[in-house]
């Protein structure tokens, strides 16, 4: 469920405008920063922006509460020149041209204002002029509302079935995949018939709903169709379709629509309808089945606030005028073509006016074309054929530059076909800007090739896709997908391929960041494959099904190696993970699948809850430089789970509650020090100290580990190692292992054992350990089980509870 309210939104813009400007005030810095000489730009440690060139901008998201002109302040520094005295800047918001201002050298801040509307703007600062460059430091906009903390600032609020009233049957909770309710919100839903309901009681006004639904499929794979009635306050308002065509797949990867073939997934659809009138806060609304042989399955509604109409600007074209049909009982491909055709040639731009547009093919969009609709809930571009719906760039290597906004497509993909282009929006779109679009129903929502860079995705909904949510493919750079809703895709949510095939330089610079990704069927909510520098920040994800964590950084399907600093920062992950063939997925996945895992790869400020496995995997595979900082577990199997995988990882401030298992599941125990995989003798001193160790060690190919193990593998363990001040909580296994080679210097000070079978084990091994102050208990077997007489175990002074020595 997205615990983001609206109604807190409000309270807290509110109360940011109450304390000062200084709340509204968006950084530069911070924004998506687009130089044509420099599209890989960092703004790494900046505090201001030079834009210098020509069609240098910055683009800043903005969250309004209601439509209306807004001031605007412009804080900028001058770059002084002897003969210019002012700066030319275009201000754009939402794609139109708002004014062209001059901003004065003498002053640093610019007054003015702007037309927004409610929910997500996109507000542009463009320099003009080559000669006249400045440096935008921020924008502030009085009354502008602040964004989720995390995932995206969404316009509608959603209430889970089960937390409704119903009469009806709950299902789940299940992580097991091919049950229904693993692939539920929440992994529960609510079951009715015809005669059994559930009641949502409004919290706020509603203008429209969203569905998640599933009914049984056909006996062919066809699908079922059937509907659902809507009452308010006990009057019906609604009758609206459900069906199983877009639904139930079968088989083996890529799948089919064949029961016969087994492996039922993807069960869940959407259905949705505006109100006759907006509802108000209070209203009970009730939905019910209509066909007493369905079961009809409940997994949520989403209650939207607003359903806006905007109407044809100035210099627009309508496809109407071109013949479309907005009925949808005529084919409109032709027209809509033809209207992009003319617009081109007028150096228009084009509209979809409200209606139903039927077509049969996708289309490539004209050079500086922008398409806009009247509203995602008013104008729909509808697909009658597979594969056939889609405004697309140019394919590599040319690229197109065009903008789109404000309407819906909806597909009629209902298996995978991995050999079909198959996307909402595709190819190679350069500086683009796509906003407000609503997809459904394609094998992608979108999938972009490179090369290409600076794309700007704002406020897209993708739901009920075959393949990914949002792929970039190859070569792609600077491009930043933010407040989008993705839900139920058939593969990755939001993706960064980064592919070497042909010599490809790496996908570089690119942000995904406050995004609400739920439910993939397949695969991971965001997933980063090689590449250098991208980062993915600020995200909602939530309920992997299959083959897929929360979050993974991979080196798979013949990625470029990581390089500079892959970010994955401030996320937050809800019951992330899932099972796969051989093993389960943590919450966070890591696995170098092709070979070492270089760069620097950070996980900062992630929180992770109720992860039905474990909360971090690492597969087999290298890693290097991977750290892990303020990291906090609420809810999984284990910790950590290292399955086959060598290298290191750094953790700092991670706190882990509620693990039903334990703490880290390795054979390699739960601390180690070692001479392995061709490391440097050890030298100095090596210190393990004040650190807690909790049903730590793990069985192992031959023999088990201990919660703190020593195998000096490749050689005599030198250097000075010192275990001090540990604390060692009910081992399954020894509390301290030694295995075969030779140690000197190992020194063990103020450690308390409570709960082993034995306090040392000590295999193959030679040389000698210090013990001081090592007090143990709730031994199940003994003090020491060692049958090396070549190894001494030296007690100083201050040991009790292992005395005895044991030989099995």
């Amino acid at each position: 469920m997205i615990n983001i309210k609206y109604s807190l939104i409000l309270l807290l813009g509110l109360l940011c405008f109450v304390s000062g400007l200084e709340a509204t005030r968006f950084e530069a810095e911070n924004a998506h920063v687009i130089l044509v000489n420099n599209p890989e730009f960092k703004t790494q440690d900046l505090t201001s922006i030079l834009l210098s060139e020509p069609n240098d901008r910055i683009i800043f998201t903005v969250n309004i509460p209601e439509d209306g002109s807004y001031p605007l302040l412009v804080h900028y520094k001058s770059n002084p020149s002897p003969t210019a005295t002012h700066s030319h800047v275009q201000i754009r918001a939402n794609g139109f041209d708002i004014s062209k201002i001059l901003l004065p050298h003498s002053s640093p801040i610019h007054k003015s204002s702007i037309p927004l509307r409610a929910g997500l703007n996109t507000v542009i600062i463009q320099n003009l002029n080559s000669s006249l460059p400045f440096s935008l430091d921020s924008i502030q906009i009085p009354n502008s509302l602040p964004l989720a903390p995390n995932g995206a600032s969404l316009p509608y609020y959603e209430i889970e079935a089960e937390d409704a009233k119903t009469n009806g049957i709950i299902i789940g909770p299940s992580y097991t995949y091919n049950q229904l309710p693993s692939e539920a919100s929440g992994r529960r839903a609510v079951q009715i018939s015809q005669s059994q309901t559930i009641n949502f009681t409004l919290s706020q006004p509603a203008a429209a709903i969203v569905i998640r639904y599933s009914i049984p499929d056909s006996s062919n794979g066809n699908g079922l169709y059937s509907s659902l009635s809507i009452f308010a306050n006990s009057r019906q308002i609604l009758s609206v379709p459900v069906n199983s065509h877009f639904s139930w797949i079968y088989g083996q990867y890529p799948f089919t629509k064949n029961p016969a073939n087994g492996n039922p997934h993807h069960f869940f659809d959407e259905t949705r309808a505006i109100f006759p009138s907006i509802l108000a806060a209070g209203t009970v609304v009730t939905i019910s089945g209509q066909n007493p042989s369905i079961v009809y399955t409940i997994d949520l509604v989403d209650f939207y606030f607003s359903a806006p109409i905007y109407p044809q600007p100035i210099n627009y074209l309508s496809i109407t005028q071109y013949g479309a049909d907005p009925s949808g009982n005529r084919d409109s491909t032709s027209a809509i073509q033809n209207t992009l055709n003319a617009a081109a040639s007028q150096r228009k731009n084009v509209f979809i006016p409200p209606g139903n547009f039927s077509v049969t093919s996708r289309f490539t969009v004209p050079n500086n074309i922008i398409i806009r609709g009247a509203g995602p809930w008013h104008s729909s571009i509808i697909a009658r054929v597979n594969h056939g719906v889609g405004f697309f760039g140019n394919f590599a290597p040319s690229s197109s530059t065009f903008e789109l906004y404000d309407f819906a497509m909806f597909g009629d993909t209902n298996v995978r076909d991995d050999s079909a282009v198959d996307s909402g929006c595709g190819g190679a779109v350069n500086s683009g800007i796509l906003s407000n679009l609503w997809i459904e129903h394609t094998k992608c929502g979108m999938w972009f090739d490179g090369p290409f860079s600076s794309l700007h995705i704002i406020g897209v909904k993708i739901a009920n896709t075959f393949a990914d949510g949002i792929n970039l493919h190859k070569s792609i750079s600077n491009v930043v997908i933010e407040q989008c809703m993705i839900r139920n895709t058939g593969d990755d949510g939001l993706a960064i391929w980064s592919d070497a095939s042909g010599g490809a330089a790496p996908d570089s610079n690119n942000v995904f960041k406050f995004n609400t990704i739920q439910i993939p069927v397949l695969a991971n909510c965001i997933a980063i494959y090689g590449g250098n520098g991208n980062s993915a920040t600020d995200n909602y994800v939530a309920d992997s099904v299959y083959a897929g964590g929360g979050l993974q950084t991979s080196l798979r399907f013949g990625s470029t190696p990581f390089a500079g600093e892959t970010k994955m920062a401030r996320n937050k992950v809800v019951r992330g993970g899932a099972q796969n063939q051989v093993k389960e997925n943590g919450a966070i996945w890591i696995w170098p699948a092709q070979g070492p895992m270089g760069g620097l790869i950070t996980y900062e400020g992630i929180e992770i809850d109720n992860s039905p496995f474990e909360a971090i995997s690492f597969w087999g595979g290298s890693v290097t430089n991977v750290h892990f900082n303020n990291v906090v577990v609420n809810g999984a199997d284990y910790a950590v789970l290292v399955n086959s995988a060598s290298g290191q990882a750094y953790f700092t401030n991670m706190v882990a509650s509620n693990l039903r298992k334990g703490g880290v599941q390795s054979c390699d125990g739960g601390l180690q020090t070692s001479l392995r995989f061709g490391s440097t003798p050890f030298a100095g001193e090596t210190k393990m100290a004040r650190n807690k160790v909790v049903r730590g060690g793990a069985q192992n190919q031959v023999k088990e580990n201990g919660a703190i193990w020593i195998w000096p593998a490749q050689g005599p363990m030198g250097g000075l190692i010192t275990y001090e001040g540990i604390e060692i909580d009910n081992s399954p296994f020894e509390a301290i292992s030694f295995w075969g080679g030779s140690v000197t210097n190992v020194h063990f000070n103020n450690v308390v054992v409570n709960g082993a079978d034995y306090a040392v084990l000590v295999n193959s091994a030679s040389g000698q350990a210090y013990f001081t102050n090592m007090v143990a208990s709730n031994l199940r077997k003994g003090g020491v089980q060692s049958c090396d007489g070549g190894f001494k175990l030296v007690k100083v002074s201050g040991n009790r509870g292992w005395d005895d020595v044991h030989c099995n």
